[in-house]
């Protein structure tokens, strides 16, 4: 072998290492190479979180772990800056799928995403009743039988069989048209615009409302479409607003509407009764509960004990959700 030869070989070798080298370096920093840019480029990741923990995650098809059985957390790292198709899973819940992009450098996050038990048993509690509300207080609800007698059935007591007097004040609606939250009086006026104390909060008129549980958002809904309306004022030129902003329609007439938690409502629309979470990003998922083909379905979400009554065709129902 010449001197020149072995001297090629010499500057090939090192050439090769600090290449290899500057690649190592950049991979464990996070960089990859992106032959459809043509360019290395950082990644970026994204964390999820799930309820019930323990649920299997796809990125893109591929299985990528599970959720922590106890935190229900998981942290994907090293993904293409690109949008990825997320899916969760587990056995006997509905799935969740959502389109979400990566950005350099970044973790995106869903944090709230709760799989929705499917064909859950609701348990018939009483029979002959003709309709329910619920009281002011939220202590319980007021049932009529066909003798238009009044019994209570108070929260979460599901033993004792109901009293037989209504004395407690009743709401007259499933979903009130006025609800108090800490000192915070909201209400729908006689024309249907939302308001917080004496502030005007909506420039459009609504069915009705309810406000979330951690008073953040308030949803309303007019007949066929739900929206929600943020309670984080945002200043602009014109003064304060509050963003409103559409979440979804149906053709068939939407009843009541009630939180399940912060981030996801339960309502009836039609026969049917539907669960939807609020994140907006990509496609809603929503998942239909039950389907009632028979008689008006009416309900009520018990929010201390995540309980919801349903009342068809004369029987009244309890499921508990979560």
């Amino acid at each position: 072998m010449t001197q020149r030869t072995r001297t090629i070989l010499f500057i090939s070798a090192v050439f090769l290492f600090l290449i290899i080298s500057l690649v190592s370096v950049s991979y464990s920093q996070g960089y990859r190479f992106d032959f459809k840019k043509k360019k290395f480029v950082q990644t970026g990741g994204i964390f999820l979180k799930t309820k019930p923990p323990g649920a299997d995650v796809f990125i893109d098809g591929k299985p990528r772990g599970k959720t922590n059985f106890l935190s229900g957390k998981l942290l994907i790292k090293n993904l293409m800056p690109r949008f990825h198709e997320i899916r969760v899973e587990k056995t006997n819940f509905f799935s969740w799928q959502k389109s979400l992009e990566v950005k350099e450098k970044e973790v995106t996050e869903a944090k709230n995403i709760l799989l929705i038990p499917k064909n859950p048993k609701p348990r018939l509690l009483i029979k002959g009743i003709k309709d329910f509300h619920p009281l002011s207080d939220g202590s319980g609800i007021v049932l009529f039988d066909e003798d238009k007698k009044k019994r209570i059935l108070h929260f979460p007591d599901l033993i004792s069989p109901p009293t037989t007097t209504a004395t407690s004040s009743i709401s007259q609606n499933a979903s009130s048209s006025l609800e108090k939250f800490n000192n915070n009086v909201y209400r729908l006026d006689k024309d249907g615009y939302l308001f917080k104390n004496e502030e005007k909060l909506t420039t459009r008129t609504f069915n009705n409302f309810k406000v979330s549980p951690d008073e953040k958002r308030v949803v309303l809904w007019t007949n066929y479409e739900i929206y929600l309306l943020s309670l984080s004022p945002k200043m602009t030129y014109q003064g304060k607003t509050f963003e409103l902003s559409f979440l979804t329609r149906f053709s068939k007439k939407i009843g009541q509407v009630f939180w399940l938690t912060p981030n996801y409502i339960i309502f009836r629309v039609g026969k049917d009764i539907k669960i939807s979470e609020t994140d907006t990003r990509d496609h809603l998922n929503i998942v239909r509960l039950f389907h009632f083909p028979q008689g008006e379905t009416k309900i009520f979400f018990n929010q201390a004990n995540k309980d919801l009554y349903i009342l068809n065709q004369k029987n009244l129902f309890l499921v508990n959700i979560l």
